[in-house]
């Protein structure tokens, strides 16, 4: 399986700037971030605004993805149980 998400901020017209923390892809644009945190989903790369990934599914196994948000706060990056 394949996915790709292109975050964009302002409904649309920021492209923001991707970077890694802690080894998972934040797009930042101003005061505002989002992080693209995946497990069991393949290894997400950052590629000219967006973050994709592949992965093998295979039976008995569950991929999840989260987008955890901040605005002018810390961005918490969750652990899968959460």
């Amino acid at each position: 399986m394949r996915w790709s998400i292109e975050p964009r901020f302002g409904y649309g017209t920021h492209v923001p700037h991707l970077a890694r923390r802690a080894g998972v892809p934040v797009a930042t644009c101003g005061a505002e971030a989002v992080a693209v945190c995946a497990w069991c989903a393949g290894r997400p790369q950052c590629t000219a605004g967006s973050v994709t990934a592949r992965f093998r599914a295979e039976s008995g196994t569950r991929a999840l993805i989260a987008l955890p948000y901040a605005h002018q706060e810390p961005l918490v990056l969750p652990t899968r149980a959460e």
